[in-house]
């Protein structure tokens, strides 16, 4: 199982496997202003 960035290459280079989307939230440091960030998981069942 891999975890990576959603982006267009990735879901290229990785088509042949099983992929689900993740839209995660998170904030950085004492900023309690909450970002969407796409993620992959990767699976190769």
């Amino acid at each position: 199982m891999l975890s990576i960035n959603d982006h267009p290459d990735i879901l290229e280079l990785f088509k042949d496997f099983s992929i689900t989307r993740l839209e995660l939230a998170y904030s950085v440091g004492r900023d309690k202003t909450q970002k969407t960030s796409g993620e992959l998981v990767i699976c190769n069942d």
